[in-house]
């Protein structure tokens, strides 16, 4: 209960997509209907099919530095800043060398920070619920309480695993390995160049609502839950620690629980980040539900 984990960012120009699962799915029909009917015109399932077709005419592998920055790379107006960090809106800490730039801007400013940092951004910036930046003796611009309140994520647990003889499957102890980092790094190929979460399954746990909507999404994962010692976990696995085989993985794609991003102080490096997973009765029951 009340434990700690790490939540990882992609600390990379393209984002947390950097360093997800590689893995691509259309949205829910409903849910972009939802999108648009909230006063989002353009955003319904039909607007943005035909780019979902477009991103499934797969030619191979394409980095996006060749498709969009370098085309742009001569433009006056691009400019990029690596290892840096915003600490209010334009102004930016570089850390190699260590000094701060200001960066005045004459019109509007696209923030465009993530789940986790655009609300941070904000509040540092002024932007926020009025007593909690007076907390932090940050003056406030702007009074608006909802910043970083409504924290959504989805949560998974690692459910049932079988094991296979050696061969059938990956094992993730020999995808670590010196030789898979190694030929990864020279050649892009080996068991580091894909993710073990190819297959899945969308479905509704419960015959009540609209069937087409689901709530569930079912990961096939290509080795066992106890491959690494370095999961938490390893007591609930431990009869079959290091043998290969398959793990069935259920998520809630439609949480209930609500979470929060805060300042702990005025250090940009600490925000604190509560997704407050399972804190909704309905997520634990949805997710013993599709154990069982």
């Amino acid at each position: 209960m009340n434990q700690a984990g790490t939540l990882e960012l992609g600390r990379v120009v393209g984002g947390t997509g950097t360093i997800n699962g590689l893995i691509y799915a259309r949205g829910n029909k409903h849910d972009l209907d939802q999108w648009a009917a909230l006063g989002n015109p353009g955003w319904d399932y039909l607007s943005v099919l035909p780019y979902f077709i477009k991103a499934e005419d797969y030619p191979g592998s394409l980095p996006h530095t060749e498709c969009y920055l370098k085309p742009a790379s001569s433009r006056l107006n691009l400019h990029i800043l690596h290892s840096t960090t915003v600490l209010q809106k334009v102004v930016y800490s570089v850390c190699i060398p260590v000094k701060v730039l200001t960066v005045r801007a004459r019109r509007e400013v696209i923030l465009s920070a993530g789940a986790v940092n655009s609300p941070k951004i904000l509040m540092l910036s002024g932007v926020g619920d009025r007593e909690h930046l007076r907390q932090h003796k940050i003056r406030v611009v702007t009074d608006l309480p909802g910043v970083g309140q409504n924290l959504q994520d989805h949560v998974s647990v690692y459910g049932l695993s079988w094991t296979v003889r050696k061969g059938l499957t990956n094992s993730f102890i020999d995808a670590l390995s010196p030789l898979s980092l190694r030929r990864y790094i020279t050649e892009r190929q080996g068991p580091l160049a894909t993710s073990p979460e190819l297959v899945s399954a969308w479905v509704k746990s419960s015959e009540e609502g609209d069937p087409g909507w689901m709530d569930t999404q079912l990961f096939l994962i290509s080795q066992t839950s106890a491959a690494d010692k370095g999961f938490a976990y390893e007591s609930y696995f431990k009869d079959i620690y290091g043998q290969e085989g398959f793990t069935l993985r259920p998520g809630a794609v439609r949480p209930k629980s609500r979470g929060f991003v805060a300042l702990g102080s005025s250090d940009p490096q600490q925000p604190p980040v509560d997704p407050r997973y399972l804190s909704h009765p309905d997520d634990v029951r949805l997710l013993v539900k599709d154990e069982s």
